[in-house]
């Protein structure tokens, strides 16, 4: 792609929303990404939580002959990325936004694609093809699904079915939903999807764009902080279901199918970020499970059994007990799949 847009046209204005904290060592390569879009037209909003290391000093040294680059520092208490983007829509200016963590990189055609698509369209947002990789970019491999057949099961299911920046949103229906929810300290991608898609609306994926952002994975090393973004998952999805029990019920009404092959998928990453929590009492592992939902029958029968109880117990003092653990609740996720019919009831 070249960046000549006919220049007869008013371009859009986008902004790119960007959180940071403790950001030093990529938060450059970020900004660079940023800057050498194809596509003039833009702003990035970037909003400090209080970090501690050199990120502000990084960022203000870039930015400073750069106009177009607005930076916010939060100087009270940390309140996480999702406070950080609610601020940066908030001061954005654009009629698009797009959200990048401090992280991740955005390919030099990434707008100009996405503005060509949607700027002439009433789309309120649309989703492009992205990459993932693990410390060498030039392994990245795709990331996104944009074939996926019903975009609500994914969501209710807490799919990634794509990452932060993979969407082009109409500011005016962010919004319109209220942003980020605030109480989310992961999984605030799905959340925020699923409550855009039950707000129905009108939206396009892409499934033959040329991926223009990458999702960095380098975390994957880092056993502390895998450890520490489980603890996180599993509370975030505590507070999922409570927030959407009731329209999942109500989902069950209309699709009874997708309803339980989503309880099942929640069931299963419930279960999984629960054991890496560390969590060793399996009376309560029991016990919670049953207080989240009573439709997951085999779940529930399987947990509840005498024979699994002592299978458990054994495994939890071995040696690997954790990752046989997870096996077996991924092969059993599996075997239920396929015992639903793959048409709906």
């Amino acid at each position: 792609m070249n960046g000549n847009m006919n220049e007869n046209i008013v371009l859009p204005l986008v902004t790119v929303i960007i959180p940071t904290y403790n950001s030093e060592k990529y938060v450059i390569k970020t900004l660079e990404s940023v800057r050498n879009q194809h596509y003039l037209n833009w702003e990035a909003v970037i909003v400090d939580d209080g970090s501690e290391d050199l990120t502000v000093q990084i960022i203000e040294e870039y930015i400073q002959n750069d106009s177009r680059f607005h930076f916010y520092r939060r100087n009270v208490e940390k309140k996480g990325g999702n406070v950080c983007r609610n601020l940066g829509i908030e001061y954005a200016k654009g009629t698009f936004l797009l959200f990048l963590d401090a992280d991740d990189l955005l390919a030099p055609y990434c707008l100009e694609q996405r503005v060509k698509k949607i700027s002439n369209t009433s789309l309120d947002l649309g989703v492009f093809n992205m990459y993932s990789f693990l410390g060498d970019k030039k392994k990245a491999k795709l990331y996104s699904n944009l074939n996926v057949d019903n975009v609500l099961f994914h969501y209710f299911a807490l799919d990634w079915v794509w990452q932060t920046s993979a969407p082009l949103w109409r500011k005016d229906f962010i919004v319109k939903i209220g942003g980020f929810n605030v109480n989310y300290s992961r999984l605030q991608d799905p959340e925020l999807h699923l409550r855009a898609f039950l707000n129905v609306p009108n939206y396009k994926l892409f499934p033959d764009s040329i991926p223009d952002a990458y999702y960095r994975q380098d975390f994957y090393l880092d056993k502390d902080i895998i450890r520490k973004k489980q603890i996180n998952c599993y509370w975030s999805i505590k507070q999922f279901l409570h927030d959407y029990i009731f329209s999942l019920q109500e989902y069950k009404t209309l699709n009874p199918y997708i309803y339980h092959k989503t309880m099942n998928a929640l069931m299963t990453k419930s279960m999984i970020h629960y054991w890496n929590t560390n969590v060793e009492d399996y009376d309560a592992f029991v016990k919670y499970f049953k207080d989240v939902r009573e439709n997951c029958d085999f779940f529930l029968k399987l947990l509840s059994s005498d024979f699994f109880s002592r299978i458990f117990k054994l495994i939890i003092r071995v040696e690997l007990g954790r990752e046989v653990i997870l096996w077996l609740l991924s092969k059993i996720n599996i075997y239920y799949n396929n015992k639903i019919s793959d048409k709906p009831l």
